[in-house]
């Protein structure tokens, strides 16, 4: 956050619980009002428990935190990225 506010810019972390599409929505909801030049999509679970089930999707919780949860948010948050982003 320091490295990015010393040349300028603005650096925000928001919670999410990405086992919660609920949570996903409502994180996409605070953030879409604000121009994204960056969105890093950096949380998981580890995938050494492949039984564990997602509590909202009937798919393991791996696949649904590590793929479906981010495929959300990013979808909820294209209109905010700018043209630019990365």
């Amino acid at each position: 956050r320091r490295a990015v506010e010393e040349v300028g810019g603005r650096a925000e972390a928001v919670a999410l619980d990405l086992c919660s599409l609920e949570s996903v929505r409502a994180c996409a909801e605070k953030v879409k009002p604000l121009r994204l030049d960056v969105l890093i999509l950096n949380a998981g679970v580890n995938a050494n428990v492949p039984t564990a089930t997602h509590p909202e999707l009937d798919c393991s919780l791996v696949f649904g935190v590590n793929f479906v949860a981010h495929y959300l948010l990013v979808t909820l948050l294209l209109d905010s990225l700018g043209a630019d982003a990365r």
